[in-house]
């Protein structure tokens, strides 16, 4: 039985598509999959990413009729909602047979489709009066066959007080400075959204903005010449040193890249 790791395109696929591994180490990697049966891959012809599900034989207890065919029951429901102008819902691009499995290839998700999934989360709870505190890669669950994610893991939540807070509850090495400084006093709101520009710069460069507390406290960004020079705005103004300079939520909805839905390639 392949597994996911050695899995490799028969004859009938290698022209077509070639695939990766999962990029990323530690619980980052994989903490984005919703379950342990995607990756990526590469279609040959124009070096377009997608995701490769893989859908075990022994697993498929559904099977339907497609052009004549026996498939999963899963890709006739994606062929039957492929609409290429409606982007609600992922795109199945190809599908393929294996002795042991069947491959659904799909579109992979846009970094800007996720960092605009994860605001509004983040937007309601706000509006329930819940600040999460512990935003990062391993709390966030993403299904690559629906592109729909999930935020989990409330811990380390609290009520949203205006009032300074004084204690940190979630990761360090995704706290702000004023956390590390000022005697460790800061606005949770102001936090979160250093919270979010570690996110995205997580899922834009495979990699941490800052290794330790003393490179937080420097605020220096390294980052990489081929994102979109509004990524790179977004990125920067979310991990503003100073809490006061940072975009509140709202604003950060409004920013071109997440408007305008920036195409910059990410992990997940």
């Amino acid at each position: 039985m392949s597994s996911l790791r050695d899995l490799r395109f028969t004859p009938l696929t290698s022209g077509v598509y070639t695939s990766s591994p999962i990029t990323g180490t530690g619980s980052s990697a994989k903490a984005l999959y919703k379950e342990d049966n995607c990756r990526g891959g590469f279609r040959l012809c124009d070096g377009k990413e997608v995701a490769v599900k893989i859908c075990y034989c022994r697993r498929c207890q559904e099977l339907s009729l497609l052009r004549g065919k026996w498939v999963p029951t899963e890709i006739v429901m994606l062929d039957r909602i492929a609409v290429l102008s409606f982007d609600g819902v992922i795109h199945m691009l190809d599908y393929y047979r294996e002795p042991d499995c069947w491959l659904i290839v799909m579109e992979k998700p846009k970094v800007s489709d996720f960092m605009i999934q994860i605001l509004e989360v983040v937007s309601h709870c706000h509006d329930r009066g819940v600040i999460h505190m512990d935003i990062k890669d391993e709390n966030i669950l993403v299904d690559l066959s629906t592109g729909r994610l999930k935020l989990i893991y409330f811990g380390s939540a609290h009520l949203i007080s205006d009032e300074a807070y004084n204690r940190f509850y979630g990761t360090v090495i995704y706290g702000p400075p004023e956390l590390i400084s000022s005697e460790g006093l800061y606005c949770a709101r102001f936090a979160e959204v250093w919270s979010l520009g570690t996110l995205l710069y997580i899922m834009v460069h495979r990699d941490g903005p800052f290794r330790d507390k003393r490179e937080i406290l420097q605020g220096r960004l390294c980052l990489k010449d081929e994102l979109s020079d509004d990524c790179k705005d977004l990125m920067s103004q979310c991990l503003r040193r100073k809490p006061e300079d940072r975009p509140t939520l709202e604003e950060m909805f409004v920013y071109p890249w997440v408007s305008g839905g920036g195409d910059d390639a990410g992990d997940f």
